[in-house]
């Protein structure tokens, strides 16, 4: 398949700094589901919510459907062409059909809630000099004129309604024309829609803004591109992770190497997100996976060591602690997501899931321990 080609002029905007505060905060308590409560997997990598309140889970090993009591989990099984593709699902999607889409690391999966099964849904195979490219799928999304996409290391996909169902490669590249020479962008990573209804791509070498070119919204044209400069110092280490709109023309995006990076539209202005303490340095740590906005207008921050949440003009800075039974399990987070009655559920690598509810009551603990003074027993039969 041809690539897109559409010629863009990119226009370096100058940088400024956004300063906010940056604070400790313990006070953040959070229950936890694991492998010990029957999780399949303790490293999490996708979260969502069906119509009929289920959670979803996606593990490196399995999919767990979770119903506030016990879980069940699904597997790839070879000699079952009805089950999963392969175990380590990355990404989960229901849409407006409430159908629930499962991608993972060896293709995409139609969940059949009446059997309780899968259907495999081909996604067409990219040829390389060195031959066919496994796909692997990133994120599946829904946009606002019905249209799923499914982001994919080897380009873009589509799913083309009808009697069947089939998955349609869009483009395994974008081929865009600058002032600087031609660049390529592939290896989609995820996809957002803003409140004018454009669709950002983060790739591993730029932002690709594109809009919808069609009634339908099946076709896409490119507006421009962010970060894809010649020369820009470790460009090759870019990789783009999360966009998220913080007020209207203000995006905020994810980056693995360089924070948060903020794109004001309305000034035409490019900056890093920093603190008050040190205007010239990001966050505590750079590798920025998921980017969250709550119900209340607070925005959770997933890094690779530790969770952030921006409230009120100030960052929050929570970290777990072994000595806290209620702090994070881990610090390295995953997926961010706010379920129908508000929580917020964090999935986290080799920690499993975090979910903090300010309306859940607080309880302090007594265990025995080893020191004097303790509960002498764990087992309380009677007060």
């Amino acid at each position: 398949m041809m690539p897109l080609r559409i010629c863009i002029l990119w226009v370096f905007s100058t940088l400024f700094v956004l300063s906010i505060s940056n604070a400790q905060e313990k006070n953040y308590r959070f229950l936890h589901l694991d492998v010990n409560e029957g999780l399949s997997q303790g490293s999490v990598f996708a979260i969502e919510q069906d119509h009929l309140g289920f959670m979803w889970i996606g593990t490196r090993d399995g999919l767990n459907k979770y119903d506030a009591r016990k879980f069940t989990i699904y597997r790839s099984n070879p000699q079952d062409s009805l089950s999963l593709e392969h175990n380590f699902i990355q990404a989960i999607t229901q849409d407006k059909k409430q159908r629930l889409w499962v991608g993972t690391t060896g293709g995409l999966n139609l969940y059949n809630r009446n059997a309780d099964n899968f259907t495999r849904i081909p996604l067409p195979v990219v040829e390389s000099t060195s031959g066919k490219i496994e796909v692997n799928v990133h994120q599946i999304f829904q946009d606002s004129n019905g249209v799923i996409w499914i982001a994919t290391n080897v380009g873009l996909y589509r799913i083309k309604e009808g009697a069947h169902l089939e998955a349609e490669l869009v483009f395994n590249e974008i081929t865009v024309e600058g002032s600087n020479g031609r660049s390529y962008f592939r290896n989609f990573r995820t996809i957002y829609e803003d409140g004018k209804k454009r669709l950002w791509f983060c790739t591993d070498d730029a932002i690709v803004l594109m809009q919808s070119a069609s009634r339908d919204g099946n076709r896409l044209k490119v507006l421009r591109t962010y970060f894809n400069q010649k020369g820009l110092i470790n460009k090759v280490n870019q990789r783009f992770q999360a966009v998220l709109e913080f007020a209207p023309g203000v995006f905020w995006v994810g980056t693995k190497y360089n924070g948060i990076k903020i794109i004001n539209e309305n000034t035409g202005e490019v900056s890093s997100l920093s603190t008050d303490d040190s205007p010239t340095a990001n966050l505590a740590n750079q590798d920025v996976r998921s980017l969250k906005k709550a119900d209340d207008g607070s925005i959770w921050i997933g890094t690779f060591n530790g969770l952030y949440l921006y409230r009120n003009g100030k960052i929050l800075f929570i970290q777990a602690d072994d000595n806290n039974p209620n702090s994070l399990s881990n610090n390295s987070i995953r997926p961010i997501f706010q379920d129908k009655r508000g929580s917020i559920w964090i999935g986290t690598y080799f920690g499993g899931i975090n979910i903090y509810d300010k309306d859940i009551p607080n309880f302090q603990n007594f265990t025995h321990q080893s020191r004097r003074n303790s509960l002498s027993y764990n087992v309380v039969s009677a007060f």
